[in-house]
């Protein structure tokens, strides 16, 4: 699972001789003497999967340090998957050892594991770690030594600094979809933390998002899903407690902000609870997790340090949890022992509620369960034969420098794993000798330093601050051997001969100088967040926004950076050619970017959020005593009224790649020795650029509406391995028993659905093969229908839970398609549905296929936007007119689908399809034309549905309701129905163009009228041209000759000119454009709604909308 050797920088036959089965590369290499290569049948004992290979090549060669790992055979294009550790003890062999220790303790003995030493009031004490138990040597019972934090050992003092490992953050590793990786990273965390003599990790953080300025959100490893969360909850448990240090999966539970985090109240219900935020930690628990903390907030109106349900019935008793409950630092409020808490931290005299006395008057049983609990964590991590200290003794194991260079190696390929590209426009990346002389880098970011909070008590320099590499708060970690992003730049660009011009402040006057002299100009903007406080909006810091806009306008080839801890607004993604998001990446993150724009490394990375398009499109912090989540699973990309610039799963890459026919079948098997598998879905995944790169396949399912799922989730998700071109790899999806299953909170237990949908995809909006699964009646076995393709590269098509059309005479069932709509210009199009995707259930490209005008020579099936596809001839880019490209809102001008993203608008490398390229059916299915007419002042709409699926009931001149998005009914009446098209206009709204005239004197009229004559004229004729050419290419299949192009585009430029002359007569214009309207104009396109250019989101419902088109 390696990348080609030949398709690294600068190779050589000579680098290695024939018969080589891989090499460690060098990009500077001139000789074969800078490669280490090893033969056929001979590879070291350290090729075992990509990740380690990488790493060893980095950091562990003796001619080395290597750029990294390749390989002269075919890659394997499944990747090899990590072992997982050995288990220690189990708990109830633990629980037995527990209780034998516990009878030979004394009252004041227990009392010691239950409350924390070594702080001060609010200091801790030097050389004393964050969280501390006093051991007890008569029994073999070490201290405790707790640090923080979850993505690193937390450099509490100076001394630290230099000392460990400045890893990217918990979301930047969210961001590999690998949890392989995951558990590299707590293999190696562990290491660390036990050369500094620590026996526990306060972490993983496994919240999911729910807020998008979460100060935390940078150390919370499970994005806004709770599946990915779940696989990397489990992958980071057996990481670390592989070494012997036990981990502690916090904060439990609803702790999504920071505003009011001591006294806001979260009120979740139970579903939700369930479905939503419960999954990573049911996941660290089945994983063995020793240890869970409270966190600060109440749950609904009770502490959660003190809640009851939540400790007790929750998760010791539903759950399953048997390790011990300890508080945040400060988050106890009482005795609340029998409520289910174990151990009070820190136990200072600013809050001490587990002192003697009042633990002993608590009952016997309640201190025996809790002693009990952190006895069995020390005896199944068999603690007691750790090389370990006891404060405040442990001045040497914290001085220990534990970072070694496979750590530093393994930084790096996390950090370079974790990028992720959102766009890449014209092939700007990667950046390449044969074509860039010269890089601007432009932007203070580039060269930011690592922020130290150390003060005497970790407050008096800001401790919450971070910097554009670790977050702030008990999460930070000062990067003591920081690569910054300008060095990483610098010291790539160098191999390839590329000079770098340096622009590192955000002076805009400088940075457009730089951009204008440079080939690509790579602009650098970051922010940050940190503990106790939520980020006061979404922005990039310095108003860097307005720096990328002035570059932009200069350089066409403008590449941005962002090193950020979360979402992020990007009011100029339109405007720019490449876009690549870091989620804090740590001390290598200048190497990492060095790798990827440079093309070393191509992009794995894949969002583990939404990138909202507005802040509006985000949930905002609550600042009331009570948060209510009422917005139940609505978070993030299940919410279907937030449009989104990149979606959930995103990630763009040096190729693209085509999904093959899939297969589902029944299957069984338990891999997680967890839960039962039913269903398999095999999906050939094929590489269809001109490079070798991975993707990560992944599956969202769709249940039934009565199940109260807003829109698909994600059920799995798989990395391939390493694609040469033209190779493909079948990626196989297992999902069981519990994958199919919803949450009935009346019931307060799992059921098992009876159908489902899988939509199965690169990203939660780009799903590229759907297939229904249905469980027999009466059986426990699933079974599957037939798949159907999806249209490429944006939009997902979505079965709709309900009819659009309300009056037929049967509702459509998860397997039924609902119609096609056209447009009243004669152009056929696909028309939306009303299901949580916001699309039909058959898809764009297989709607435009379906018609005869995408079958006959010289046409193609392109989209206007993210919902609305057409078929046309194969105009070039530039040669529809600019009015025609206002009314269809999108960046795709003449733009064949499948060929380009909407995110992206240039896929690099990517083959250009031909129309006889693009596959469809030999034999589109007989369908019928129903022109209906009402509706929310919709005009005449048309829909195009097999002959089949008319209702008998359907009938000229009958009355049906038409159902918006927004549940709205509208009467409507069917005023044709036949085998062909009816040419239909758009009645005028008088009462709207009453407001169009509104405040428009008579004599401003006049004079306006007068000057201009010219214009009127002008669009008079080109008013004629259009309704000439519609009207012939509807009787003529939609066809237009190359002639009609040209004129199309020559009427475009007058258009344009005149347009420009009546900037001073808006309103007299307005009223001109209402009457060409009239004469010719799509009216369901001009009912359209704005949309941001790589949006990907349904607008949001509104009564007011055309109905067919929401």
């Amino acid at each position: 699972d390696l990348e080609p050797c030949q398709e690294k920088p600068g190779f050589q036959d000579a680098h290695c001789g024939s018969g080589s089965r891989g090499a460690c590369w060098l990009a500077s290499a001139s000789s074969a003497k800078a490669w280490f290569c090893w033969p056929e049948g001979d590879a070291p004992a350290w090729v075992t999967t990509a990740l380690a290979a990488n790493v060893h090549c980095r950091a562990d060669m003796e001619d080395g340090p290597f750029d990294g790992a390749c390989t002269f055979q075919t890659p394997a294009t499944v990747p090899k998957q990590a072992k997982a550790p050995p288990e220690p003890i189990t708990w109830n062999e633990a629980y037995a050892s527990a209780k034998a220790t516990l009878m030979q303790m004394t009252a004041d003995e227990k009392m010691t594991l239950m409350r924390g030493v070594g702080w001060a009031g609010t200091s801790l004490g030097k050389w004393w770690y964050v969280g501390n138990t006093a051991a007890i040597p008569r029994l073999r019972i070490p201290a405790l030594n707790m640090q923080d934090a979850a993505g690193g050992f937390r450099t509490y003092w100076n001394e630290l600094v230099g000392t460990v490992t400045g890893w990217p953050s918990l979301l930047s590793l969210a961001s590999t979809w690998d949890p392989d990786a995951v558990m590299a990273f707590g293999s190696a965390l562990g290491e660390e933390f036990a050369g500094k003599g620590a026996n526990g990790i306060l972490g993983p953080s496994v919240d999911v998002h729910r807020v998008a300025r979460g100060g935390r959100n940078f150390e919370l490893m499970s994005g806004e899903d709770p599946f990915l969360g779940s696989k990397y909850a489990k992958a980071y448990v057996q990481g670390v407690q592989s070494k012997g240090v036990f981990a502690v999966m916090k904060h439990w539970i609803f702790n999504s902000q920071e505003t009011n985090r001591e006294t806001e109240s979260s009120v979740v219900d139970e579903k939700t609870a369930w479905e939503l935020y419960y999954p990573p930690f049911q996941a660290a628990v089945e994983a063995g997790v020793s240890a869970a903390m409270c966190s600060y907030n109440r749950v609904d109106g009770v502490h959660s340090c003190s809640n009851r349900k939540q400790l007790q019935e929750v998760l010791k008793q539903r759950m399953g949890f048997r390790g011990f409950v300890q508080s945040d630092w400060w988050a106890t409020h009482d005795t609340s022992l029998q409520q289910g808490l174990d151990q009070e931290m820190p136990s200072t005299d600013r809050a001490v509620f587990f002192s003697p006395t009042s633990l002993g008057s608590q009952p016997a049983t309640a201190t025996d369960d809790a002693a009990t609990r952190i006895l069995a964590v020390v005896h199944r991590m068999n603690l007691s034969s750790s090389k370990g200290c006891a404060p405040p003794g442990c001045e040497t194991m914290f001085r220990t420098n534990v970072t070694t260079p496979p750590h530093v190696a393994l930084a790096r390929s996390l950090a370079m794993e974790s990028i992720v590209l959102l766009k890449n426009k014209d092939a700007a990346l990667p950046i390449l000798p044969e074509s860039v002389k010269s890089v601007a880098v432009i932007g203070s970011a580039a060269v930011a330093t690592a922020y130290n909070p150390n003060g005497g008590d970790q407050g008096a320099n800001g401790w919450s601050y971070g910097d554009y590499y670790s977050g702030g708060g008990s999460g930070h970690v000062v990067a003591g051997n920081l690569v910054n992003t300008l060095s990483g730049i610098k010291k790539r660009a160098a191999l390839a001969g590329i000079r770098v011009i340096e622009s590192t402040t955000d002076d805009v006057v400088q940075g457009v100088a730089a951009a204008k002299e440079a080939d690509v100009a790579v602009v650098v903007g970051g922010t940050t967040s940190g503990e106790s406080m939520d980020r006061a909006n979404l922005n990039l810091d310095h108003n860097i926004d307005q720096l990328i806009m002035a570059v932009a306008s200069v350089n066409r080839r403008t590449v941005v950076l962002t090193q950020i801890p979360g979402a992020v607004l990007m009011p100029w993604r339109d405007h720019v050619a490449a876009i690549l998001a870091l989620f804090l990446g740590g001390q290598e993150t200048g190497t990492a970017w060095g790798a990827v724009l440079f093309g070393d490394h191509a992009p794995t990375g894949r969002l583990p959020i939404t990138i909202p398009a507005t802040e509006a499109d985000t949930i905002a912090p609550g600042n009331g005593p009570v948060v209510a989540y009422t917005e139940g699973m609505s978070t993030g990309y299940r919410n279907r009224d937030f449009i989104y610039a990149f979606p959930f799963g995103h990630g763009l890459t040096y190729t693209v790649f085509d999904y093959l026919k899939l297969k589902a079948r029944s299957c069984s098997g338990d891999p997680d020795a967890t839960q039962q598998i039913v269903v398999c879905i095999d999906v050939p995944v094929k590489n269809v650029g001109s490079r070798s790169a991975r993707t990560v396949a992944q599956l969202y399912l769709e249940f039934a509406a009565e199940v109260g799922h807003p829109a698909p989730i994600l059920k799995g998700f798989q990395r391939t391995g390493i694609l040469p071109p033209g190779k493909s790899s079948a990626v196989t999806f297992r999902l069981s028993r519990h994958d199919l299953s919803f949450y009935v909170a009346d019931q307060s237990k799992w059921v098992e659905a009876t159908v489902a949908t899988a939509h199965i995809g690169e990203s939660s909006e780009d799903i590229r093969q759907i297939v229904h699964l249905s469980k027999n009646v009466g059986t426990t076995e699933w079974i599957a229908g037939d798949s159907k393709p999806v249209v490429r590269h944006g939009v997902v098509s979505t079965p709709p839970p309900t009819s659009a059309l309300r009056g037929q005479s049967k509702q459509p069932t998860l397997n039924e398609a609902p119609a096609m709509a056209s447009s009243s210009a004669g152009e056929t199009v696909a028309a939306p549905g009303n299901g949580p995707g916001g699309c039909s259930t058959s898809s764009l490209e297989e709607d435009c296929r379906a018609t005869k005008c995408c079958s006959e020579p010289g046409m193609q099936c392109y989209r206007k936007n993210p919902w609305w596809a057409v078929c046309r001839t194969s105009c070039t880019a530039g040669q529809i007119n600019p009015l025609e490209k206002k009314q269809f809102q999108t960046v795709w001008d003449c733009e064949p689908l499948g060929v380009r993203s909407p995110l992206a608008p240039a896929q690099p490398l990517a083959p250009q399809l031909t129309p006889s390229q693009v596959p469809h059916s030999s034999t589109p299915p007989a369908t019928r034309v129903i022109a209906v007419e009402g509706g929310d002042d919709s005009g005449h709409i048309t829909l195009r549905m097999k002959a089949s699926d008319v209702p008998p009931n359907w009938q000229q001149g009958a009355d049906i309701k038409i159902l918006g998005s927004g549940g709205s009914e509208y009467e409507a009446e069917i005023v044709h129905m036949g085998d062909k098209p009816q040419v239909t206009t758009r009645p005028e709204n008088n009462e709207h163009q009453q407001r169009k005239r509104s405040g428009v004197s008579p004599m401003v009229a006049v004079w306006a009228g007068i000057l201009c004559l010219p214009m009127f004229l002008a669009l008079m004729a080109w008013s004629w041209w259009q309704v000439m050419v519609r009207t012939a290419a509807d009787e003529h299949g939609t066809k237009r000759t190359s002639f009609g192009c040209w004129m199309h585009s020559q009427a475009a430029n007058l258009l344009e000119a005149v347009t420009e002359l009546s900037t001073g007569f808006a309103k007299l214009a307005a009223s001109v454009i209402a009457v060409q309207t009239k004469l010719g104009k799509r009216a369901a396109i001009a009912d359209q709604p704005q949309h941001t250019p790589g949006g990907n989101k349904r607008p949001r419902g509104s009564p007011t909308q055309s109905p067919l088109i929401q």
